[in-house]
């Protein structure tokens, strides 16, 4: 990461807000580094496992269409959109930026060892035909914290963004 690259800047870091400075680092930093690198392990470090609860929206505002989405079912699914991913583009650098640029962490609420963060994915991965991959959903965060380390412990994906 070079000085010039603001698109991959942690807003929270400036603002000298440790908790959130590593939230924001485990859920867009990290998490595209592990994507784009198609490495489960290094993102499976940033989760606690043993206390992991997650929900698949599937696109839709209707809680009743959301399903349970185990650990081992979302490492399936996020390894296979890393390989999707990682073949559209030849320019590595490229596929970082559109991530980057895709995702946006602003809002993180913490109470205590608590924390709620809202990623929201706007945007896409343009590949060599010019046909672009769409990224656009949300999902709201579920952290931990616990002997001074934030793990992700939760989350409902695939929200719609209206």
């Amino acid at each position: 990461m070079t000085q010039n690259q603001q698109y991959d800047q942690n807003p929270f870091a400036a603002a000298g807000d440790p908790d959130r400075t590593s939230i924001w680092d485990i859920l867009v930093a990290r998490d595209i580094a592990a994507f784009l690198a198609q490495d489960w392990a290094a993102h499976l470090a940033d989760f606690d496992p043993a206390h992991f609860s997650a929900m698949n929206a599937h696109h839709s505002a209707d809680p009743a269409a959301w399903k349970l989405y185990p650990l081992a079912v979302y490492a399936h699914d996020w390894l296979a959109q890393a390989r999707h991913h990682g073949q559209l583009v030849a320019d590595k650098e490229q596929l970082r930026r559109a991530h980057f640029q895709s995702s946006s962490l602003t809002r993180i609420e913490i109470d205590g060892d608590q924390a709620v963060a809202w990623k929201i994915f706007q945007g896409g991965v343009q590949d060599a035909t010019g046909a672009t991959t769409e990224m656009r959903w949300q999902t709201i965060y579920r952290c931990s914290r616990k002997d001074g380390v934030w793990r992700i412990a939760g989350f409902i994906g695939f929200l719609p963004t209206e």
